[in-house]
């Protein structure tokens, strides 16, 4: 199933924001724009982030590996079956952005978060 089909299905997803704890604690929505390669061009999906770790809050089964630290900065991979996303940025107060590759694909590009 191609990366952009699940990550569209997420946008259906109904969680309610947990509560923030830490700096960075919360709902974001992340929208991805594509620069490199043959994916398929923008999408949005959400995320959670609860004591500095990220978790994909989606519908279907996307898996989430990485924190974000108090500073701002943060480094993760989702994955899907065989394929993952790396990604790597800071947030900062109610935004956030950064890059991404999907080295299965050959494709990279930019994100920019906001905190919902």
């Amino acid at each position: 199933m191609r990366l952009r089909i699940a990550l569209i299905l997420a946008l259906s997803m109904t969680a309610g924001p947990a509560p923030a704890s830490g700096p960075h604690d919360g709902q974001w929505e992340v929208a991805v724009e594509v620069q490199r390669g043959a994916c398929d061009q923008g999408f949005v999906f959400p995320i959670q982030v609860e004591d500095g770790a990220i978790r994909y809050v989606g519908e279907i089964d996307i898996t989430a590996t990485g924190k974000v630290g108090r500073d701002g900065r943060l480094n993760v991979r989702f994955t899907r079956q065989a394929e993952s996303v790396s990604v790597s940025g800071r947030l900062t107060g109610g935004s956030g952005s950064g890059v991404w590759t999907a080295p299965s694909r050959d494709c990279a590009g930019r994100w920019q978060a906001r905190r919902l």
